[in-house]
């Protein structure tokens, strides 16, 4: 009965559980640069939301909505990108919460949150092109869903969502960059939590938009080669 309430929920829940363990338990006060280590790690864990959900939505889209895709009410890149708006939508009610809750703790609102929707156009890109890439195999092997619901966990895992990149040695900062995510989350406390919008360089700009005009390629790829199989997978 609560229904659109439930997407909330489960959110702010994630949120408390790990302020809890992370700031009551291991007593975690701020990042080091004054910046408290709550509005640090909520910074990390908004976007990653929004992005794990639009891939884990990705291994199901095409089973959810077989009998459009069968009737060929819809294309199956529609349905995907559906999801990813939808996903965005929730990201931006949730913003205005961590927003408030940055407000009720102290942290200071910079005028660089305007440019938030940028990076969440990032995040939506680079979500639409990983789920562009699995659920054509999804459909075909329902073993695809289980596998990335594991490499999301060990995504989460790698990601600088609730530790910093600079505790990586040096010669390793150059892989950090091939993780496209790092980007998103460096880009959402450059904006929130900073106020400097050119902490992200031009180079890792580049780089990023490179990595998902390649994931895209290598998606729509998939989707077409898929194409003519689509239907006799999700009949059977």
């Amino acid at each position: 009965m609560l229904g659109f309430w439930w997407l909330i929920v489960q959110p702010a829940l994630t949120f408390f559980i790990f302020y809890f363990v992370s700031v009551v338990g291991l007593k975690m006060g701020n990042d080091g640069d004054g910046v408290p280590f709550f509005a640090y790690l909520f910074c990390g864990l908004l976007p990653w939301m929004a992005f794990s959900e639009i891939v884990a939505d990705g291994t199901s889209v095409f089973q959810s909505n077989k009998n459009l895709l069968i009737d060929r009410a819809a294309s199956p890149t529609a349905l995907i990108l559906t999801n990813v708006l939808a996903s965005l939508m929730l990201q931006v009610v949730l913003m205005v919460i961590v927003l408030f809750v940055f407000f009720v703790g102290g942290v200071e609102l910079r005028w660089t949150l305007v440019l938030i929707p940028y990076y969440m156009i990032c995040l939506g890109c680079l979500g639409f092109v990983i789920a562009l890439m699995v659920s054509p195999f999804a459909a075909r092997s329902t073993d695809i869903a289980q596998a990335v619901n594991s490499l999301l966990l060990v995504w989460f895992w790698a990601s600088p969502i609730i530790w910093k990149v600079e505790i990586l040695p040096a010669e390793l900062m150059p892989v950090a960059w091939l993780n496209p995510f790092y980007y998103v989350i460096e880009g959402y406390r450059s904006i929130m939590l900073y106020g400097d919008v050119f902490q992200v360089s031009l180079s890792h700009h580049l780089s990023f938009w490179a990595m998902v005009l390649c994931l895209g390629l290598t998606g729509r790829l998939a989707l077409t080669r898929s194409a003519s199989n689509l239907r006799e997978w999700l009949i059977r």
